[in-house]
């Protein structure tokens, strides 16, 4: 196995153009991606070469190894998964074909995705309003919320400020996977090149 590199990945999910040619340009670098984290890519180094990345997202996770090798065309190779997308990459000079998915499928299988997102939003929303609702019990007020205003403690403003960022990352993607989804249901096609 060669020598291996971390890389910080690209964090809205949804901006798929980007990525696939993120990817081609690592390969260029001699970077070749191996596994896809939460905060960083694995990459494999090699010779640099010129590369075709496709992330495609799918409905039915988990697939079997010779799922995810029967549904790519000839000349693309499985590389990895993350959250519903699988990669794929081919070696610019195979002029692999592009994957048979229309704009349409590829929303189709998105759908999934927003669900999630919302159902995760919800559970966020309620352990942050639980959170207040027991700091506000806590203080004893009359008036808990602005109770909270006026004697909140340090660490709650910190501990709030975080819960707030954690809820703008899946409020951020939610908006960014509608506007995907809708940009395909109009027949616009990814760009590949973005």
């Amino acid at each position: 196995m060669g020598k291996t590199a971390l890389k910080w990945r690209i964090r809205d999910d949804w901006r798929i153009g980007e990525h696939e040619s993120w990817l081609r340009d690592m390969a260029l670098d001699g970077l070749f991606l191996k596994k896809v984290g939460r905060l960083f890519c694995r990459f494999e180094k090699s010779e640099p070469r010129q590369m075709r990345y496709r992330i495609i997202p799918v409905r039915d996770i988990p697939m079997t190894l010779q799922q995810k090798k029967a549904g790519a065309p000839n000349g693309w190779d499985f590389v990895t998964s993350f959250r519903i997308f699988y990669v794929y990459s081919s070696p610019q000079e195979t002029a692999a074909p592009e994957f048979p998915i229309s704009p349409a499928e590829y929303a189709k299988n998105l759908n999934r995705a927003g669900d999630r997102i919302i159902i995760g939003l919800m559970y966020l929303a309620v352990s942050i309003l639980s959170i207040i609702q027991s700091v506000a019990g806590i203080l004893n007020s009359q008036t808990p919320y602005l109770a909270l205003l006026d004697e909140v403690p340090a660490n709650f403003a910190i501990a709030l400020a975080v819960f707030a960022y954690a809820l703008y990352l899946p409020l951020s993607a939610l908006i960014s996977t509608h506007k995907l989804r809708k940009s395909l249901l109009a027949g616009n096609p990814i760009d590949h090149e973005a």
